[in-house]
């Protein structure tokens, strides 16, 4: 180890290698979550663990380096994805969308903790109970999930309503006839993710909890309507609504 090498091992201490550690190897968890549970691959995500990866080489070479790697990273990976980390923070009844999200924003905090701390080769003094404020807050938000999840009351169906499910990021099936008027739609959401069902023209923006059946009634003119989830990554997730004359 070359002079340089020991001086940057000695100028950032356990405490703050084993919190950018920590963080590295939550947010690369989160990842595999969030991409095993959405069923398609998000390479910018791969890119931040190969990034993740780099900062916890780095830890053990060059400590400074790999604090400064994993806190920058931490927060690109939350800054980057703000309108959808914002969207599943307001859906805690969605456990597998709302807690990555709400992981996720822990490791941007204490990534910036973990930066400021790399940059200004603060002591280990406040790294105890920055961990503490952490694990305290995810064990919080996983029992608000928690809570909402399994509080939440499933629709319940009504004589006439089109019955749809959201399975594999498609609607099964994909296309409803309906006549003219009131339309209602019943859909069971069988992914861990949350979904919606959104009709532009017709203003309908419905939420699906993961897990749960939803029942919601809108009207409807003559014509062919595309509905779809307009969640990223779920593009795929379309169908049609052809309404004909009463």
């Amino acid at each position: 180890m070359t002079t340089e090498e020991r001086d940057e091992v000695r100028e950032l201490g356990w405490g703050w290698r084993t919190l950018a550690a920590a963080t590295a190897v939550a947010m690369i968890l989160v990842g595999v979550v969030i991409q095993a549970t959405s069923g398609v691959v998000i390479p910018p995500l791969i890119v931040l663990a190969v990034v993740f990866l780099l900062g916890l080489v780095l830890l053990v070479t060059r400590p400074r380096a790999g604090a400064i790697t994993t806190g920058a990273a931490a927060v690109i990976m939350v800054v980057a994805n703000i309108p959808l980390v914002a969207e599943d923070l307001t859906h805690p009844e969605s456990i597998w969308s709302f807690l990555p999200a709400a992981i996720a924003v822990v490791g941007a905090l204490v990534g910036i903790v973990v930066l400021v701390g790399a940059l200004r080769r603060s002591d280990d003094a406040a790294v105890p109970y920055v961990g503490v404020l952490a694990g305290v807050a995810v064990l919080g938000l996983f029992a608000v999930a928690i809570i909402q999840t399994n509080g939440r009351p499933d629709d319940a169906r009504q004589e006439g309503d089109f019955g749809l499910f959201a399975q594999d990021t498609e609607f099964v099936p994909d296309t409803i006839d309906s006549a003219s008027g009131e339309i209602g739609v019943f859909i069971g959401n069988d992914d861990l993710v949350r979904h919606n069902f959104t009709i532009d023209e017709l203003a309908v923006d419905e939420e699906l909890a993961s897990k749960a059946f939803v029942r919601f009634a809108f009207e409807a003119e003559p014509g062919i309507y595309e509905f779809h989830c307009d969640i990223p990554g779920h593009e795929d997730m379309t169908g049609t609504l052809t309404v004909v004359g009463g």
